[in-house]
């Protein structure tokens, strides 16, 4: 059975209503009626409307925030440059602005490799 969604609902309820339009004589208890089916199919269809439009919106807030911190993250990097150029790259302001010294870097060093010694097998 697929799952019921907020357009597949809305449609189901057309299809009820027309159906119940066309049989006048179906009753069901008092809290479910016609019009209480209609309300709720236009509530439901205008829900659907504001939540899409909501999303349209979101996209394009999303597309805004990611410029804005496009732009931002290209200034980080050229104003922590510049204090690198200015000061140096193994001073405390450079560091300040979020740069690794130089003396705090991690000295690259050389794997050790293990030798095994060979052995030779004695002939029997």
């Amino acid at each position: 059975m697929k799952r019921s969604t907020p357009k597949r609902t809305l449609a189901q309820l057309d299809k009820i209503i027309s159906a119940w339009e066309l049989n006048d004589d179906f009753k069901m208890n008092k809290d479910v009626t016609l019009a209480s089916l209609k309300a709720l199919r236009s509530r439901l269809d205008g829900c659907i409307t504001t939540v899409t439009d909501k999303r349209t919106e979101l996209t394009g807030l999303n597309g805004d925030r990611n410029q804005s911190a496009s732009q931002a993250s290209d200034l980080v990097t050229r104003v922590r440059s510049g204090f690198r150029a200015f000061y140096g790259p193994n001073s405390k302001q450079y560091e300040q602005v979020g740069g690794t010294r130089t003396d705090a870097r991690k000295r690259p060093t050389r794997p050790v490799v293990k030798t095994n010694p060979i052995t030779l097998a004695k002939a029997a």
